[in-house]
């Protein structure tokens, strides 16, 4: 009997599979170390602006550059042969030598007769385009209605002259005609202490302007006097 069991037992240990071998862990693999940043460029230099020499300046060049004031620099500037390039050598010295700033030179200008008379030349021509460009009137002279000078008033004070112009179909004198009618219609009643209604403006818009500006001045003498004066 003890025979036959351990017979059973090296069958059965003989039935038995052998175990597996654990497959050993493959190994971590090393982190790649990061690629070393690249050093920024230093930016170049900006290179400095070179100052023409001394010796290469003309005879009125170098008089330009002596003058002490603004207005004394732009008054030679204006009467001098220099040419565009010239001067701007000169007032990069000169602004350099003097600690001014170009805002000084612009100031100078605007004050100079010269210019003034070339800014009000430019004017008056902007004006006269200005005046073709909105007339809408086809060369007929604008009568204004009573209904009209109503309507005016109630639009004048959100429209500006050439949108009146389109809407009424006239001219910008015309407009601008009817809006001293107002402002004379105003001050009159102003001096009268009366209240700026539609309807006492209209009254005295009614009249032409020639008779409406002798009203205000009858009714303030003092001002028109301090005026004249």
């Amino acid at each position: 009997m003890a025979k036959k069991k351990t017979e059973v037992k090296k069958e059965v240990i003989k039935n038995k599979k052998p175990l597996k071998a654990v497959k050993a862990a493959k190994p971590v693999k090393a982190a790649k170390t990061a690629k070393p940043v690249k050093a920024v460029k230093a930016a170049k230099p900006v290179k400095a602006v070179k100052e023409p020499p001394q010796r290469t300046l003309t005879e009125e060049m170098k008089k330009l550059l002596q003058k002490k004031t603004a207005d004394a620099y732009v008054d030679f500037s204006v009467k001098s042969s220099l040419t565009p390039a010239e001067k701007r050598i000169v007032t990069r010295l000169w602004l350099a030598k003097t600690g001014l700033k170009i805002e000084d030179i612009n100031y100078a200008r605007n004050r100079h007769p010269y210019w003034k008379k070339i800014k009000m030349k430019g004017a008056s021509e902007r004006t006269k385009s200005r005046m073709e460009k909105f007339d809408f009137s086809k060369g007929k002279h604008k009568k204004w209605g009573k209904e009209e000078l109503l309507e005016f008033l109630d639009l004048n004070s959100g429209k500006a002259d050439f949108e009146l112009a389109e809407h009424f179909k006239c001219s910008i004198p015309a407009v601008q005609g009817v809006r001293r009618l107002y402002n004379l219609a105003v001050k009159i009643l102003d001096i009268e202490g009366k209240k700026k209604n539609k309807t006492a403006l209209h009254k005295l818009m009614l009249i032409n302007e020639k008779a409406l500006r002798n009203m205000y001045k009858e009714l303030s003498p003092a001002k028109t006097k301090a005026r004249k004066k």
